[in-house]
Formats: C-alpha cells, sequence, structure tokens
C-alpha cells in the first residue's frame, strides 16, 4: 500500500453570524465559539424570505412569533439560522419563556415552528420593531430586514 497525495479544496467565509467552512464538497457552519456544525442538505439553495406579515398584540400583552407571520424559505427549518440585529424597543423577545433575546443572540425557524419565540409588548403599548438577518448552515444569506409589531 503507498500513500498518495492529493489536495481538497477548502475555503472559509465571515459572515455576521459565524464562520463557513468548505471542505471538498461538505459544507460546514461554525457558530461562535466554533462548535462546529455540518450541513446535512446538500449544497442547498438560496434563502428567500416567504412571509414577513406584522404581528399584532395587545398592550402589555404577549404573542408567540410563528410561521403564519415570519417564514424563511430554501432550507429546513432546523438549518436556518436568525439573528437578532436590532433588539425591540417597547417590548421584549423571550426564549423558551426563560431567556430573554439580547442583540446578536440567535434561534431557528424550527424554533419559530415550535412557538418558542415570543414577543412581550411593554406597559406603554407602542407599535415596535425588530431587525433580523439570516444565515442557512450551507452558507446562504439573507440581509437584514425588519419584523414589525402592532399593537391593537
Amino acid at each position: 500500500w503507498t500513500a498518495r497525495s492529493f489536495e481538497i479544496y477548502t475555503s472559509n467565509v465571515q459572515t455576521n453570524s459565524g464562520v463557513i467552512h468548505v471542505v471538498g464538497s461538505m459544507v460546514y457552519y461554525s457558530l461562535p465559539p466554533g462548535n462546529l456544525q455540518i450541513d446535512t442538505t446538500g449544497t442547498g439553495t438560496p434563502l428567500t424570505l416567504e412571509k414577513n406579515l406584522p404581528v399584532q398584540v395587545s398592550k402589555s400583552g404577549s404573542v408567540p412569533i410563528d410561521g403564519t407571520v415570519l417564514e424563511i424559505g430554501g432550507a429546513s427549518p432546523e438549518n436556518i439560522i436568525y439573528t437578532l440585529e436590532k433588539a425591540p424597543e417597547h417590548g421584549w423577545l423571550v426564549m423558551n419563556g426563560t431567556r430573554f433575546l439580547k442583540e446578536g443572540d440567535r434561534f431557528t425557524q424550527n424554533d419559530i415552528g415550535l412557538l418558542n419565540v415570543v414577543y412581550i409588548n411593554d406597559v406603554e403599548g407602542h407599535d415596535d420593531v425588530i431587525t433580523l438577518s439570516v444565515v442557512s448552515k450551507s452558507g446562504f444569506v439573507l440581509e437584514a430586514f425588519d419584523f414589525k409589531i402592532e399593537t391593537d
């Protein structure tokens, strides 16, 4: 048996949400502080903003952010990663009922489908907006966009 030399194409692309690593035909996405995840969806497809509808909430009320108002297409839900670029000014985003999300925090489309992301309006009852960016584990990026919260 003799060893052969060969070349493997590698590249790294820095994004706002992490680093995309391409090794041969495999695509990896690392989230800070470096947990490496493999994309099992193959080469993937570009992300598309399928739904971005304002959500309605009452003054001092809460509402889950679900797939009827916010949905990204182009990858499976667990491979679509949202980053909170701008937090709400008149309320809070809460994950799993226990963690207040701050700018830079992440969640997936799967979290949205499971109703894990909830907006809570403050006592003033003003309309609100959050800014989100999206990346898939296969490296496709959706630029930052606003998601509106309206009080009734």
